[in-house]
């Protein structure tokens, strides 16, 4: 694995490529091979060559630009006759001595500007899942960072490689991608998944680790079986998954309406979909909290998605907390599964707790086409990112689910929308108690 990955950089120091992308399972190596050794050894043989060093976090720029540095202070003086230059070595900005190559390196979004660049290297663009499925983040990356501040700093001959671990479909290498595709700059992808599929690029055997030294197969599979499908697919496999279609709710939609704080509440609900045991391969109990304003008609807002795989007195426990914690008005449960015993659960937990009773008499889709017309109609808002429930959401269709999960947080939010926006005569049937 490493030695194609530093067979690539090195027809990109020659090059003979100047579009790379490098998709890598987290903890593979991949920064210590693209952005401490590479410039190293690339100042080293060309050192009047000036590049740029990013990664999402100026912290993390400046660290790796210190490394490569040590490790050109190290080997440049004997292998090339190239010394760092003493006058000019601060971590985000170094030259080389009696040349004009440099290394400037910065954090996403931050100063670039006056720094033209030979190579550029992009390390791990987003922190995490949750920022690279923000699509309003990920858009203003690709628009207004990397087409506006960063890609005008390239030589007209120059290259650039994006190293990443993928998140989302939408993540900068996937907006780069469709930008390709629709006559944009071309890229050469070298894509690893941490288990080997079919027509590797390594010619690895179906199912065989990548770094057998680091990762071997016992621990993949330790890893896959407590990871969900969507996580290990896109951050492990370097697949995320894709739009899919014909889906009630999309990534697009949800973002759009997005908000980093809801306004002041008149009623909020705790909605619950329990799931009938708890063992470790159960289904999770879904738990949404939601409340509307007091205009007219009410904007809905999601506030917190406390799902899980409890035992009943364990999501009775989270459910009464988190009428507490939210000043929730009540519990709404579905009783399909549990009968009276939902709602005694909950009483065991807190008597006195109001709980609206539901029982749904259509399947899943059906009752949750109403629930995303209100969001086709901009009336609810996320708080923030919700990123398990959102992926249950974008697989929910008119003929069905999906996804390989039970959609339970997808079902909660649907059981609180019912009770905070939609006409309660209509299915499914409601019953205060």
């Amino acid at each position: 694995m490493h030695e194609q990955v530093c067979e690539k950089l090195e027809r990109v120091e020659a090059g003979d490529i100047r579009r790379l992308m490098i998709f890598i399972p987290p903890q593979h190596g991949k920064s210590d091979m693209a952005s401490r050794n590479f410039p190293a050894w690339c100042l080293g043989r060309n050192p009047d060559r000036r590049m740029i060093q990013t990664s999402y976090a100026a912290a993390l720029a400046h660290s790796l630009s210190r490394d490569a540095r040590r490790i050109l202070s190290t080997v440049g003086p004997e292998l090339w006759d190239v010394h760092v230059s003493q006058e000019s070595h601060a971590v985000s900005h170094w030259e080389i001595a009696g040349h004009r190559g440099r290394l400037h390196s910065a954090g996403v979004g931050g100063p670039v500007t006056g720094h033209g660049a030979e190579i550029t290297t992009i390390d791990d663009p987003h922190k995490g899942m949750t920022d690279a499925r923000n699509r309003r983040r990920t858009r203003d990356l690709f628009e207004n960072w990397y087409q506006a501040v960063l890609r005008p700093r390239s030589a007209s001959d120059g290259a650039i490689v994006l190293v990443m671990t993928r998140f989302d479909r939408w993540d900068l290498a996937g907006w780069l991608l469709d930008a390709a595709k629709k006559g944009g700059e071309k890229w050469e992808v070298l894509e690893l998944p941490a288990m080997a599929e079919e027509n590797d690029p390594l010619g690895r055997a179906p199912g065989e680790p990548l770094w057998p030294d680091g990762y071997d197969l016992a621990a993949l599979a330790e890893i896959k079986s407590t990871t969900r499908g969507y996580v290990w697919n896109a951050v492990h496999q370097q697949q995320p998954e894709a739009e899919v279609k014909d889906a009630l709710w999309t990534s697009q939609m949800i973002d759009d309406l997005r908000v980093s704080e809801a306004p002041e509440l008149v009623r909020v609900v705790v909605a619950i979909d329990p799931a009938v045991t708890a063992n470790e391969d159960s289904d999770e109990t879904g738990i949404i909290v939601a409340g509307i304003d007091a205009q007219s008609p009410p904007h809905a807002y999601i506030l917190a998605d406390r799902s899980g795989i409890e035992t009943p007195a364990g999501w009775a426990g989270v459910a009464v907390g988190a009428v507490d914690r939210y000043k929730a008005d009540a519990i709404v449960g579905e009783v399909n599964n549990g009968g009276d015993l939902v709602e005694a659960n909950i009483r065991g937990v807190d008597p006195n707790v109001r709980f609206i009773e539901v029982r749904a008499s259509r399947g899943k889709a059906v009752r949750s086409e109403p629930a995303a017309a209100q969001y086709e109609l901009g009336r609810v808002h996320h708080v923030g990112p919700l990123d398990e429930l959102e992926a249950q959401l974008v697989r929910m269709t008119p003929s069905g689910y999906r996804g390989e999960d039970s959609p339970d947080r997808l079902d909660a939010a649907v059981w609180a929308l019912w009770a905070l926006l939609l006409n309660e005569d209509d299915e499914p049937r409601i019953r205060r108690l």
